[in-house]
């Protein structure tokens, strides 16, 4: 889908799939208001790429994680011209387990990059980024904020690297019911970020091996250029919990009136 001169909007199913590749680029409107009641809203079985989006992808509902990308290719959604938000992925209960169902899911790598607006209000069973791979949220010019999961973390969770930086808003008011907010299974680095607060983690302990912390990594955690506080915070495992290390540095606000199950701050294996 190329040089579309309107929006995506108000379609009922699947927009595109793929047994391969999917590539949608330079669409003059938004991508919204679409229902996928029983599947993806754009799946393929290698990568998948949404790239500069006039207007903000925001509204659309989906039973299957919302863009979905199999196979060792990468899924990127680069320069959206608005926010990402109030989507919404649930199940549709067509079996007796919950699915692990995300907004944003990769077998391989994933990226967002350039979005002019926040990454808000959006549900997903499973939360809003997976990437078996690396993981990138870089460049957004809002906050981080309302997102909520159930099953994974509230807004990406990786089996590489993950990386959440250069946020001109706040890392604020996400929910995971039984893991943390940002977490991997490598290094997790949070930088440039303008507060982290009021976020909700797992507070009764985690599920599926994961602690539930703001920000985990069964590696290296590491929070700093915080523009803000890092304040009211509810998390089992702390604030930041690493099990080969853990590192919280320049914070422009308090910590403050966070309630932790284990530490504020939690390095299993070596130093904070």
């Amino acid at each position: 889908l190329r040089r579309l001169r309107g929006p995506i909007e108000h379609n009922v199913g699947c927009v595109a799939y793929a047994g391969e590749s999917v590539l949608v680029r330079d669409v003059a409107g938004r991508i919204a208001h679409n229902a996928a009641p029983f599947s993806s809203l754009v799946h393929a079985r290698a990568g998948v790429v949404i790239e500069r989006i006039g207007g903000p992808f925001e509204n659309n509902t989906a039973a299957a994680s919302m863009v979905r990308a199999g196979g060792i290719e990468t899924l990127a959604v680069l320069e959206v011209g608005g926010p990402i938000r109030h989507n919404t992925v649930l199940c549709s209960e067509c079996c007796e387990e919950r699915c692990a169902l995300f907004a944003m899911e990769g077998d391989g790598a994933v990226a967002l990059r350039d979005i002019a607006g926040a990454i808000s209000g959006n549900v997903a069973e499973g939360g809003l980024v997976y990437g078996g791979g690396d993981v990138a949220i870089e460049r957004v010019r809002g906050g981080l904020t309302s997102n909520t999961a159930y099953e994974g973390e509230a807004i990406a969770y990786g089996g590489g690297v993950v990386v959440v930086r250069d946020v001109e808003g706040r890392l604020a008011d996400n929910l995971s019911e039984y893991a943390g907010v940002v977490g991997g299974e490598d290094h997790v680095l949070v930088e440039r970020v303008g507060g982290v607060e009021r976020n909700t983690a797992a507070l009764f302990g985690g599920d599926n091996g994961r602690v539930g912390a703001v920000v985990h990594s069964a590696a290296r955690a590491v929070l700093r250029h915080v523009a803000g506080p890092v304040r009211d915070n509810r998390a089992f495992a702390g604030i930041a919990y690493g099990l080969e290390g853990v590192e919280v540095s320049a914070v422009a606000g308090d910590i403050a009136d966070n309630v932790v199950g284990m530490a504020l701050v939690y390095a299993e294996r070596a130093s904070v």
